[in-house]
């Protein structure tokens, strides 16, 4: 069963996305109202107004991007990407998945709407795929394995890229830090699955069956005696690298979401939330 999510207090569940069962029944999950952002605080910031232009109301998604960048006195943006499979199937398909993503993303930048032209190009020249491949040591590793990775990379590469940052890096590595951008908290993780569903997907991809596993690498379960008293725990869940809870850390979402207005709008817990649903279904962000 797929998922289609939007933004708001409410989660729509379909029991198909496409060709559905018209008597397919529609379920309705509410957020808790404490979680939800109202919108327009989401998006205004005393530092947007440098970026945007007098022709819109609302900042566009490069917008949103350059002024964090800004705010933070960070140099790239983009996400970190894991290769795990190494089948014969893989190997001539790996560039053409990193030529597919890295071109889609850039097509959005410079075909998407936004105050000029410059802005565009400022977005697109700061945005940074990195594509991690080494069958010695990547080569069907789990999740959790991924996440030790992927904070030794952040360790190495934080200063690196942003040797300007108004955050230290010690600062960066607490998830609950302003300076936690989606660059170095979230990675993806592309397994034999996700690499034939992207790869196989017709362009453009309007079906959506194109997806890959989006990961928070500083997520944690929760303590058994706080999942004791959380009423709102699901219960009897099918365990997920070991974990029972609702949110395992990781989801499965349509590759087209690697795009940059995904990027733009997702950055800590409550926005992890707003989006998250459990594996296997997969979430849908229009």
């Amino acid at each position: 069963m797929d998922i289609l999510r939007r933004r708001g207090p409410w989660r729509y569940s379909l029991s198909q996305l496409v060709n559905s069962n018209p008597s397919a029944s529609l379920k309705f999950r509410a957020v808790p109202h404490s979680s939800v952002i109202p919108h327009k605080q989401l998006y205004t910031s005393p530092s947007i107004p440098q970026y945007r232009s007098p022709s819109y109301c609302d900042p566009s998604t490069q917008d949103l991007i350059l002024s964090e960048l800004e705010r933070h006195r960070h140099s790239k943006w983009g996400w970190v990407s894991y290769r795990t499979t190494y089948t014969p199937y893989s190997n001539p398909n790996w560039e053409h998945f990193k030529h597919l993503i890295n071109c889609e993303s850039r097509d959005f930048l410079l075909d998407s709407y936004g105050p000029d032209p410059n802005i565009n190009k400022k977005a697109d020249e700061a945005l940074e795929w990195t594509f991690i491949s080494d069958p010695s040591t990547l080569d069907g590793a789990t999740i959790p394995e991924l996440r030790t990775r992927f904070k030794d990379w952040t360790k190495v590469n934080f200063s690196l890229e942003n040797p300007h940052a108004t955050h230290s890096l010690q600062d960066h590595l607490n998830p609950r830090c302003a300076a936690m951008t989606p660059r170095y908290r979230f990675f993806i993780q592309v397994d034999e699955a996700s690499l034939r569903s992207v790869i196989e997907a017709p362009r453009p991809d309007h079906c959506h069956t194109g997806e890959v596993n989006f990961v928070d690498a500083y997520w944690e379960p929760l303590p058994e005696d706080r999942t004791a008293n959380e009423q709102w725990v699901d219960q009897g869940l099918e365990a997920i690298d070991g974990c029972t809870q609702e949110d395992v850390g990781w989801m499965k979402i349509a590759s087209w979401m690697l795009s940059p207005d995904f990027y733009a709008r997702i950055g800590d817990e409550e926005d992890w939330w707003r989006n998250y649903v459990r594996p296997p279904e997969t979430c849908y962000v229009f």
